[in-house]
């Protein structure tokens, strides 16, 4: 019975899914979700809390060695080797023993350092978070993108067919040429050939948005929220820099190495001082024969190496490269959220203009396509007008959907780029 029991639990632990397995989504997502659901689950959020995590660990370690320290020992010995010419002795003693750092500046500074590092990392983390966030915002307007291109062409797929249909009425009537239902079908296979590569690009986003929110590839998801215009926030250029400066997480993180590297090079400075720590010790027990039953003892110890062949040096040396690095680090971020955020309005800008000559184009190209129509219905136009017609207004839908990724597209790169808050949406 034991050996089944056991059989039975090694079956139903081979049976469980693993503890980083993808998990099955099926239903409506909206970009609330999606975005809520990267925050938790995104790989690059993930891997960010985990060094995030470790580096606040090697705080505390540090942070550890300056503190106070309080040990316990005990101690039983039960010597019998007269042989030896040892006499017969038995102790049994309990001590405690504390040791307070005093002076040991280089410690302190390397804990200030590592406090400085976690938070920065911690930045880091914000900062990688909010990437993540964009590239799934990027993703679920590139399905809205997709599923809008596959609706678009099976529209222009219909206007093809509808063509066809009076195409082959006109022939059958004995007022148009064969042939032209030859090209009709040509156009109507291409129409139908671009709808299937929508359909594929559609297909292909879905399962990169499954892949950034760890989604399994079985799932079904669905997107309930079609693509719209998202409005800009009307600030001027100063303000969208202004917040970049005070609030990008990747620029506050290089804020926080500065003022670590800044810390460790006072650390490394710090280790030509000597180190006073006190230190104090109780004993209490018995033995035989009798040599006391409690005692104590308190010391302090100062300490400097007056020759270490050079590391102290060394190690200054290494810290100021580290400052120097820093700082560097630190004006290429700041410069680089200028660029970002002056290039996300640029693209919004050029977003939102590429909108309004779309939408003017669809106005234009509905109107020649109802023209053209016309005109071949009553004989006075001509094969090739009605082609263009229907070619342009398909071009024309797919402008505007195309200008509305991009604009809510360079939105959210236009908030990543200043640093604000999360959810932008």
């Amino acid at each position: 019975m034991h050996k089944l029991t056991l059989v039975v639990a090694f079956l139903l632990v081979l049976a469980a899914p693993a503890a980083g397995d993808p998990v099955v989504f099926n239903g409506p997502l909206t970009l609330t979700n999606a975005v809520a659901r990267v925050e938790q689950a995104g790989f690059d959020v993930r891997i960010a809390r985990a060094d995030a995590e470790a580096a606040q660990a090697r705080a505390g370690l540090a942070r550890a060695v300056i503190g106070p320290r309080v040990g316990a020992s005990a101690n039983y010995l039960n010597a019998n080797l007269p042989q030896f010419g040892m006499p017969v002795a038995r102790q049994t003693y309990f001590s405690l023993t504390a040791s307070v750092p005093i002076f040991v500046p280089h410690d302190w500074l390397a804990a200030r350092s590592a406090r400085l590092q976690a938070s920065a990392s911690s930045a880091d983390a914000q900062m990688l978070r909010a990437d993540s966030v964009l590239a799934v915002i990027a993703l679920y307007h590139r399905v809205q993108l997709s599923n809008a291109l596959v609706s678009a062409r099976e529209t222009t797929l219909s206007y093809q067919n509808e063509n066809l249909q009076l195409t082959r009425e006109r022939v059958t009537a004995g007022k148009s040429p064969r042939y032209l239902i030859a090209r009709d079908l040509s156009g109507a296979a291409n129409a139908e050939q671009a709808l299937e590569d929508a359909r594929s690009q559609r297909d292909q986003a879905v399962n990169d948005l499954k892949m950034a929110l760890d989604y399994d590839m079985s799932s079904n998801i669905t997107l309930v929220q079609p693509l719209a215009e998202e409005r800009p926030p009307l600030l001027d250029e100063k303000t969208w820099l202004g917040r970049a400066a005070v609030q990008r997480p990747d620029v506050l993180a290089a804020i926080g190495r500065l003022q670590a590297a800044s810390a460790s090079v006072a650390s490394a400075r710090a280790s030509y001082f000597p180190d006073l720590t006190a230190t104090a010790q109780t004993y209490n027990g018995n033995s035989t024969p009798p040599l006391g039953t409690r005692g104590s003892q308190v010391g302090i110890s100062a300490s400097i190496p007056l020759i270490d062949t050079g590391s102290r040096a060394a190690q200054y040396r290494e810290a100021r490269a580290g400052l120097e690095r820093a700082q560097a680090e630190l004006d290429k971020l700041k410069l680089g959220a200028q660029r970002d955020v002056l290039n996300a309005l640029r693209e919004v800008q050029a977003a939102l203009m590429e909108l309004r000559s779309a939408r003017a184009a669809i106005t234009d190209a509905e109107i020649e396509r109802r023209i053209a129509t016309l005109r071949q219905t009553a004989g006075k136009g001509i094969y090739l007008e009605v082609l263009d017609a229907v070619s342009l207004s398909a071009q024309a839908r797919e402008s505007e959907l195309q200008a509305l990724s991009r604009l809510d597209d360079a939105i959210a790169a236009l908030h990543h780029a200043a640093g604000d808050p999360l959810p932008w949406q």
